[in-house]
C-alpha cells in the first residue's frame, strides 16, 4: 500500500508540471548571498519556477512532503558533516523527488563522487557556468542524471579500480609467453628452449602463473585460455 501511495505521488508531481508548463523548485540554502543569486539565474528561464526555499535540513524534509515540487536543489552547507546520510533522510521521504546538489565551497571531487554514490541526481559546483546550471536543472527534474566530465572520469575510474580483473591480467610479460606456450601443450623443455632460457627459469615462471591464477596443473591453463578466448 505505501509503495502504491509513493508511486501516486510520483504522477501527481508529474501532472502538476505538466498543468503548469513550469518545473517546480525547492530550494535548500542558508546562503542568501546564493539563494538570490540562483533566484535571479532562474526568474529569467520562463520554465523554471522557485516555489519556496528552506534554510535548515529538517525544514527541507518537512516540506518535500508537499508534492507540488518537481525538484529540490540543495547546498552543501545545509546537508552538512552528515551530507550521505541527510540524502537519504530525503530520498526516503521522497524517492521520487530529483535532487541537484550545489558545492558551495571549491570543486570537491570526491564529496561529488559521494553525493551521486547516496542519491544525488545531479551535482554542480559553484565555479558552473549559468548555462551549465540551467542545463543541470533540466536534465535532473527531467529524470536524467547530471555530472560534468572531470566527476563521470573520476566514477569510471573508481569502478575500474574495483572492477575484480581477470587473473591473467596480473602476470608479467613473460609469465603470459609462458602461459600460452602452455596452453598450446609444450613441454617445460620445449619452453626453455623457445625463449632461449634455463629450464629452472621457465618452471620459476611456471610457479608464479600458477600461484598468480591461483591454478595447480597445465590442464587448468589450458581450460582458462580457452574460456577467455585467448587462444
Amino acid at each position: 500500500m505505501k509503495k502504491q501511495l509513493l508511486i501516486l505521488s510520483a504522477f501527481f508531481t508529474l501532472d502538476h508540471d505538466k498543468k503548469t508548463g513550469k518545473i517546480g523548485i525547492l530550494l535548500g540554502s542558508d546562503q542568501p548571498i546564493l539563494m538570490e543569486g540562483i533566484q535571479q539565474i532562474l526568474s529569467s528561464i520562463s520554465n523554471l519556477s522557485i516555489q519556496d526555499q528552506a534554510e535548515t535540513i529538517i525544514e527541507l524534509i518537512k516540506k518535500i512532503k508537499d508534492p507540488d515540487y518537481d525538484m529540490v536543489i540543495v547546498d552543501t552547507f545545509i546537508l552538512g558533516s552528515q551530507a550521505t546520510d541527510n540524502l537519504k533522510r530525503i530520498k526516503k521521504q521522497s524517492p521520487f523527488l530529483p535532487i541537484l546538489v550545489y558545492q558551495t565551497m571549491g570543486d570537491d571531487d570526491n564529496l561529488a563522487v559521494r553525493m551521486l554514490r547516496h542519491g544525488a541526481d545531479g551535482y554542480i559546483s559553484r565555479s558552473s557556468s549559468t548555462n551549465e546550471l540551467i542545463a543541470a536543472i533540466h536534465k535532473v527534474a527531467g529524470g536524467r542524471k547530471h555530472i560534468n566530465n572531470r566527476i563521470a572520469e573520476k566514477l569510471a575510474f573508481e569502478v575500474d579500480l574495483y572492477t575484480p580483473k581477470p587473473f591473467h591480467h596480473l602476470l608479467s610479460e613473460r609469465e603470459r609467453q609462458v602461459m600460452f606456450m602452455i596452453a598450446e601443450g609444450k613441454t617445460m623443455t620445449q619452453i626453455a628452449s623457445d625463449l632461449c632460457l634455463s629450464y629452472k627459469t621457465i618452471a620459476t615462471y611456471r610457479s608464479r602463473l600458477f600461484e598468480k591464477m591461483k591454478m595447480r596443473t597445465n590442464t587448468e591453463i589450458v581450460r582458462y585460455v580457452i574460456s577467455k578466448g585467448l587462444a
